[in-house]
């Protein structure tokens, strides 16, 4: 296989990956619902963390950005405290929806590249192959 199609089978794999996750983390989020009013605002919240990924391409919502970025400040002092076996409302069902969405647990040491930079990255590079071939 040339290098140009292996690129296009990854990105369609990539693609139907993150199809079988948003549905998963979709059906993951109607049971959160289930449990109540919080429990369907703790869900929205999540369905707008979604979106400011898929806009900015991960979930490090700066603080100051809005109240998106307080929630997810509080959602990271839930995990710690939950962790250290503290009063929570973090519980393992929400763990693992926010990891579905590659939530950033520790923010510390991270530092983004903008989607653009990425995709202008992977198109260098594509380019790069292709030259090799």
């Amino acid at each position: 296989r040339s290098s140009s199609s292996l690129t296009v089978t990854n990105k369609r794999h990539k693609e139907s990956t993150a199809m079988n996750s948003a549905v998963e983390v979709e059906e993951l989020l109607k049971k959160e619902e289930e449990r109540g009013v919080k429990a369907g605002q703790w869900a929205d919240r999540v369905r707008e963390l979604m979106k400011y990924r898929d806009n900015n391409g991960h979930c490090n919502v700066p603080q100051r950005q809005s109240s998106l970025g307080e929630w997810v400040r509080h959602q990271r002092k839930a995990f710690r405290n939950f962790g250290t076996g503290k009063a929570s409302s973090m519980t393992p069902h929400r763990v693992n929806i926010l990891s579905l969405i590659d939530f950033v647990w520790d923010a510390s040491s991270i530092r983004y590249t903008s989607k653009r930079q990425d995709e202008d990255w992977m198109q260098m590079f594509e380019e790069l192959m292709e030259y090799k071939e």
